[in-house]
């Protein structure tokens, strides 16, 4: 007897309820395309970090990897240089790590490491990853929670190849050669341990392939299509226990159980040519996402019933990705090069300041969009938790109206980058962006500024702050007495045997809460010399000088002589006063000058 749609579907039903996965109220579902990303180069295939932080997508035109951070899109996407040609792209959690496998023409694959720390991240592109000679283009990659390798399809000389990348030494191996005497794989999927890999082709074949370790084997290639149609994507669902596939004539799906039965069953109905898929949960329920060729995207429960439907701005989905933790956002990349945003939350944009860098007192202004009317709050110091950090202003917000949000630098928390969230409430959820201002207040004057005198020398020392971002110091030396009052600042040149010395004189900074030292040598001995120190950081920005400090070169002998030997001599070290915490440093110096 031949099976009819509805016995599968009863299958199931069963099988759903004793999951528990049966449909509820769906909750935050997209309805709408909210905004497009763009910035790179024509976006092909995408993947989604597992915590939903990082979006990437391969770059049609060219050899480019576009890497977004979903909490700043205003920023727009770091682009990676990855390969001759980037086919495809997965995302591969190693170790808590976050990283992007990418699949490359001439079989060859890469990482892109994240920099998690700054936004947008910096990215680190791996060395190529090998599959070996001749065996053609990487076709697709894939990787499912709990791997610890990321399979890659490749396909050369009729030769359909599935290999294995281990993530912990990037080691390769080639789990399974399969001669085919017609067409060519199109797609893969995977799924968690224990279910089979599965491989639809432009001749109307499924192949299906499974796994025990490291060792793979063919169980079958069914077909499910003849004559002129392509199978052209796939997806499964593990905890179902059925795997989705679409094919180029068919206005609807083939159901199959991953059980490893060769009866396929139609799924859904009206979607015309399918172009991508993708199975994701919204609220208690599984769901299917589908574009279409006529540009929309219909989403099905896990029966094949249509729930709802809507069409992208432009273009045709050629890859489905929805947000792992929940199905509010939905990401599509399209045909005409833009990544589409389905989501029902505020989408933000615009989200920028207008300096880049502020120092003290100073004020400056931040603006964004929203596609929706809603309330924003402006917070700094936290991530993009909306009860983190602190509020720096709040408001209301007009659909497609820009709003300038006026703040001072002095609200700002800490030196160096400081990340402005900004959160839009409305009736249909919460949206969230930011922007990166840096504060740069002048540095601090060092203190324990001390002058040690020795033979046509003086030895002045500092301590420096706790600025991280000072590049040098400025050390004044004068003959006359001067301060930071005068109109300006003084200027000397010193000879000394290895030449002509100006002041004032740059010295490269140390460590930040270090002892600083330097010699002024070539010095006349019993002439009084003033000193002063000014500290510059990485920005440009100046500190007050330091308190002026006097020291005076003399002439200065061994410790023998000045113990009375014959041709001994008077001995002085000559100072300004120290603090206590300086002692042992001057000890140290008038040690070494005396040659002790």
């Amino acid at each position: 007897m031949i099976p009819q749609p509805w016995d599968y579907a009863l299958c199931v039903v069963i099988l759903a309820a004793s999951l528990g996965l049966l449909p509820t109220t769906l909750e935050a579902a997209p309805t709408r395309e909210a905004g497009v990303l763009d910035g790179a180069g024509g976006i092909e295939a995408l993947a989604l970090s597992d915590d939903d932080l990082y979006l990437a997508g391969t770059e049609s035109s060219g050899s480019g990897l576009a890497v977004w951070d979903t909490t700043s899109f205003s920023a727009g996407p770091v682009l990676a240089t990855v390969c001759t040609k980037a086919t495809d792209v997965v995302f591969a959690d190693f170790e808590g790590s976050h990283r992007f496998y990418v699949g490359c023409a001439d079989g060859l694959v890469h990482y892109v490491a994240l920099d998690v720390e700054s936004v947008p991240p910096e990215v680190t592109v791996s060395d190529a990853i090998s599959l070996g000679a001749d065996t053609g283009d990487v076709i697709r990659l894939g990787w499912a929670p709990g791997d610890d390798v990321v399979h890659a399809l490749t396909f050369e000389a009729q030769v359909q190849t599935l290999h294995r990348i281990a993530l912990q030494d990037d080691s390769v191996t080639t789990a399974i050669a399969v001669p085919l005497l017609a067409g060519s794989p199109v797609d893969l999927g995977v799924g968690a341990l224990g279910t089979p890999l599965l491989v639809p082709r432009s001749d109307g074949y499924l192949g299906w392939y499974s796994r025990s370790g490291a060792s793979y084997s063919t169980v079958h290639a069914a077909l499910l299509v003849q004559f002129s149609a392509t199978l052209t994507a796939v997806a499964l669902h593990d905890e179902l226990g059925y795997a989705l596939v679409a094919d180029s004539e068919e206005s609807s799906l083939w159901s199959l159980p991953l059980a490893g039965t060769t009866v396929a069953l139609p799924f859904g109905s009206g979607l015309g040519e399918v172009t991508a898929l993708s199975f994701t949960q919204e609220s208690d329920a599984v769901v299917v996402y589908v574009g279409s060729d006529d540009g929309s995207i219909t989403v099905l429960d896990e029966l094949g019933e249509s729930l709802r439907s809507m069409d992208l701005s432009d273009g045709v989905a050629s890859d489905i990705v929805p947000a792992s933790s929940s199905a509010e956002t939905v990401y599509v990349a399209g045909d005409d090069g833009l990544v589409h945003v389905l989501s029902d939350r505020p989408f933000l944009s615009e989200v920028q300041v207008d300096k880049q860098t502020v120092g003290s007192s100073e004020s400056f202004t931040l603006s964004f969009r929203s596609d929706q009317d809603g309330d924003f709050d402006v917070r700094v110091g936290g991530g993009p938790d909306p009860n983190e950090g602190s509020s720096l202003a709040t408001g209301a917000v007009e659909a497609g109206q820009t709003v300038d949000v006026p703040l001072e630098s002095e609200s700002l928390l800490s030196e160096g980058e400081n990340r402005l969230f900004v959160f839009v409430t409305s009736p249909t959820g919460l949206g969230v962006d930011s922007a990166a201002i840096v504060l740069d207040r002048p540095p601090a004057a060092v203190t324990e500024l001390e002058v040690v005198a020795g033979d046509s020398r003086l030895v002045v020392s500092w301590f420096s702050g706790a600025d991280g971002d000072v590049s040098h110091f400025l050390l004044y030396l004068a003959e006359e007495e001067f301060d930071a009052t005068d109109a300006s600042l003084p200027e000397l040149v010193v000879e000394t045997e290895e030449g002509s010395v100006g002041y004032p004189m740059s010295v490269t900074a140390g460590d930040a809460l270090s002892v600083q030292s330097v010699s002024l040598n070539g010095l006349l001995n019993n002439q009084t010399y003033f000193v002063g120190v000014q500290v510059f950081d990485e920005g440009g920005q100046s500190s007050a000088l330091t308190e002026i400090v006097s020291g005076t070169p003399a002439d200065t002998c061994g410790a023998a002589e000045c113990a009375g030997e014959e041709g001994g001599c008077s001995c002085r070290v000559l100072s300004s006063p120290v603090p206590a915490r300086g002692t042992l440093l001057v000890l140290w110096i008038g040690a070494m000058l005396l040659g002790w």
